[in-house]
């Protein structure tokens, strides 16, 4: 357990698979995909990863556990989606991804300054973006 918890965590990464086939074409990087959900990978430089990838908005920094959740949700045709708890946004986004034009997501966020940021994220891609406390408001 001591040396699980002094190893140096694997930083993942979410790519759509636009974004995959860009990565693929870039020479001298390398990736590994998740065993389970090709959409998530690591690099051995999270760094360079972040600094060229990240911030020029190709793929984003998500956990694979936070990726399950949005594949676990098997959209059916005309399912309303309410992200409750959304900041930062990363499965929100994801669900997003993987919808049709017949589903609809609520973007939902307590915070006011967080929400502020999802507002402008979300848009035109969500049906709407509210702040509300998920523990005492009706949706």
């Amino acid at each position: 357990m001591c040396s699980w918890n002094n190893s140096i965590p694997i930083v993942w990464f979410r790519a759509n698979k636009r974004a995959l086939i860009k990565l693929d074409s870039i020479k001298n990087i390398s990736f590994k995909k998740h065993t389970d959900i090709d959409s998530f990978i690591y690099f051995k430089e999270a760094k360079h990863a972040i600094d060229n990838f990240v911030k020029t908005g190709l793929i984003e920094v998500q956990s694979p556990s936070s990726g399950l959740v949005s594949q676990m949700i098997a959209l059916s045709e005309k399912d309303v989606i309410i992200d409750a708890c959304a900041a930062p946004g990363g499965k929100g986004r994801y669900i997003a991804e993987t919808m049709n034009s017949s589903n609809v997501i609520h973007i939902n966020e307590k915070s006011n300054s967080k929400y502020l940021k999802l507002i402008k994220e979300f848009k035109g891609k969500a049906t709407s973006v509210t702040c509300k406390d998920a523990s005492k408001d009706v949706f």
